[in-house]
């Protein structure tokens, strides 16, 4: 685990913005939001690899975001040193498994290429 703390979520898909309370984990490749610290399973998954980046946002005072080709996820954390570790520790993470994924298709097209020279 990376990171875990409370944050309060932007319920989607409400007329008025409605922000929750959840207790979130940070694993090397997802996001883990649970309802509570307690909680033995989470209520909702989200696969970092699916992230483009992690930005600030303006919603909240102390909000950020995590944004995909289709979800934003909305995040308020206590005050700024909190959510300036989220974001660094969401990017480093996206940055990483980029990084990986864009290393096995190298790997792919090289084992690619000498499949066609060894023939």
């Amino acid at each position: 685990m990376l990171k875990e703390g409370t944050l309060s979520l932007k319920q989607p898909k409400t007329f008025f913005a409605k922000w929750k309370p959840v207790y979130v984990r940070l694993t090397s490749g997802v996001i883990l939001i649970f309802p509570a610290s307690s909680s033995s399973a989470p209520e909702a998954t989200f696969p970092l690899d699916l992230a483009m980046r992690v930005d600030v946002s303006d919603a909240r005072r102390f909000a950020f975001q995590v944004i995909s080709a289709d979800t934003e996820l909305l995040f308020d954390a206590a005050d700024d040193a909190e959510r300036d570790q989220w974001v660094d520790q969401l990017n480093a993470c996206i940055v990483i498994l980029k990084s990986m994924v864009r290393t096995d298709r190298l790997s792919e097209v090289g084992m690619r290429s000498e499949e066609h020279t060894s023939e």
